[in-house]
């Protein structure tokens, strides 16, 4: 199937998509061309379609630029991107064509990867440089190289969201890379100061990389909407784990029958008694060491061996530590689990409709445009 094929395939889709009943690609055909009149030589009219602006190309424009605009709709409806729905200059078309550009793309995706790599080969701070594989002259000016990179790509964003500082907040990706590129540049101008500093923009390289890779910036976002719908499940385990550390601590007293039996030492080097640490049993003699053991013990990695030395003098014992197991490993976290999967899923879900209505919406409006340049 030759390229001619292909896009003809996808024009018929398109068709199909118009002719199934979407709302949206409904009323994108039922809008009277008369109402694209434009109001400025340079402005694409402004037209409401629900609740986010539709984008075509005033008529009286050249066939090329409507077949261009035809072009990016399609190729948007293909990889599932919705940007090119909300422009309304020509500046702002031509700004997100170079802003999505492939090779644009792969210089982006370098400089994230060099600026992340070259981590590894800078000091861990100025106050030990002789620890650096590589000297600040060397790093610093490829450092510079990539911020470059990054304000072309800050830049043309802002460029393709019509310079609009409103539609520009509403865009999280776009505030964080400004502020990730903000941090670089006050950080490389602090380096090459007599100052000494640690480096602190270092966590915010790999921002550019993961802006522009659009199904982990999804993931990324579903996991942080899943943290308000389990924050009463967090609070929870928190309770239980503190409620149980202080039966633990209070229970399993050293000073009481028949705990007086085990001969305690504790000679740990962190100061918290671990049942990793061979120099210490000791495990719930401070509130501290035990609620040490019961966050531990949620995920069952210390057990049997935190209840071993109690079981030994008194078998029923047990029965705490089992209580804790069953109620802790066994139900909070899978109801932890299962609540995270829940939200994620619901948010993923409701991801892809908005995908797939961009989708059908992008295609109706290339269908619209290329039906009006033909006159049919």
């Amino acid at each position: 199937m030759n390229s001619e094929e292909v896009e003809v395939s996808v024009m018929r889709q398109g068709i199909d998509s118009v002719q199934s009943g979407n709302r949206s690609s409904q009323l994108a055909r039922q809008t009277s061309r008369n109402s694209w009149a434009p109001q400025d030589k340079n402005e694409l009219p402004n037209v409401s379609a629900r609740s986010s602006r539709r984008l075509i190309l005033a008529r009286g424009r050249t066939e090329a630029d409507e077949n261009l605009l035809a072009t990016v709709l399609i190729n948007d409806a293909l990889r599932g991107r919705r940007e090119a729905l909300t422009l309304m200059t020509a500046e702002s078309l031509n700004a997100y064509r170079h802003y999505h550009r492939a090779s644009f793309r792969r210089i982006v995706f370098g400089a994230s990867w060099i600026v992340v790599i070259l981590t590894f080969f800078e000091a861990p701070n100025l106050k030990v440089p002789e620890r650096a594989v590589l000297p600040l002259s060397v790093t610093i000016p490829i450092e510079i190289a990539c911020v470059i990179v990054f304000f072309l790509d800050c830049w043309l964003q802002f460029k393709f969201l019509g310079r609009n500082w409103t539609e520009w907040r509403k865009d999280s990706w776009a505030k964080w890379k400004a502020v990730a590129f903000i941090l670089m540049v006050v950080d490389i101008a602090i380096t090459v100061t007599p100052a000494v500093n640690n480096r602190f923009s270092r966590p915010f390289r790999p921002i550019f990389g993961l802006a522009r890779m659009r199904h982990v910036r999804m993931a990324v976002q579903g996991i942080m909407r899943s943290i308000p719908a389990i924050a009463v499940i967090l609070v929870l385990i928190l309770f239980f784990v503190t409620v149980s550390a202080m039966i633990f601590w209070l229970i399993f007293d050293s000073n009481l029958q028949p705990w007086s039996k085990i001969v305690s030492f504790s000679n740990s080097s962190t100061g918290i008694c671990s049942s990793f640490d061979d120099g210490c049993n000791q495990y719930f003699g401070t509130f501290a060491d035990s609620m040490y053991q019961s966050v531990v013990l949620l995920t069952g990695v210390n057990f049997p061996d935190v209840m071993v030395p109690y079981y030994d003098v008194a078998p029923w014992s047990a029965y705490f530590f089992l209580a804790h197991i069953v109620f802790g490993f066994y139900f909070l976290n899978r109801l932890l689990v299962a609540a995270s999967f829940d939200q994620y899923q619901r948010d993923t879900e409701k991801q892809m409709l908005k995908v797939g209505e961009g989708r059908a919406r992008s295609i109706a409006q290339a269908f619209e445009i290329l039906s009006d340049s033909t006159g049919r």
